[in-house]
């Protein structure tokens, strides 16, 4: 994630990795209706991860741009969070790139 947290401040912030010394992007997600029983939010545990091994690039191609996202492959030994039956009224905040994250 490093490599796409500087991607990131490059195309959506216009901001070179040069000029910071670290960089993080903190995704907010939050209904707009709920509570949430069916299809929830789920997130993996980054440290339960191998990444040489269980992880590959992939492009995400828009209209006007092309990024880059990793694709990480189910593995037994990775560890899941989820929220059933989430409301409205709760928000959940997770790390999504960092320009210090050791893939």
């Amino acid at each position: 994630m490093a490599n796409s947290a500087a991607k990131c401040s490059i195309k959506q912030f216009n901001i070179d990795p040069k000029d910071y010394l670290r960089f993080v992007v903190i995704n907010l997600w939050k209904l707009i209706k709920g509570p949430v029983y069916n299809f929830p939010l789920t997130l993996y545990d980054r440290r339960t991860v191998n990444f040489p091994s269980q992880t590959t690039a992939m492009d995400i191609v828009h209209r006007n741009y092309i990024n880059e996202n990793t694709r990480v492959y189910f593995d037994e030994e990775h560890k899941w969070y989820y929220w059933h039956g989430l409301q409205a009224n709760e928000v959940i905040a997770f790390i999504q790139a960092d320009s210090e994250a050791k893939d």
